[in-house]
């Protein structure tokens, strides 16, 4: 799921990690606050956590599988 660069703005929705098939995950290069919602931590399927660029600026990634 390619998000990045959409000026998307605000927090990331908890309910991404619903999406449980997704394999990659951009949202780089958006202005997005907050912390990382720990439903993302279901997505054990990611093969290329967050896209090419990451989350960007501030930013920590927690797995938890």
């Amino acid at each position: 799921l390619d998000l990045g660069a959409n000026q998307l703005s605000g927090s990331i929705p908890p309910a991404l990690g619903a999406l449980t098939s997704l394999q990659s995950l951009d949202l780089y290069g958006n202005d997005l606050t907050g912390a990382l919602p720990v439903e993302l931590g279901s997505l054990a399927n990611l093969k290329e956590p967050f896209g090419h660029g990451g989350f960007g600026h501030g930013w920590t990634v927690v797995y938890q599988r």
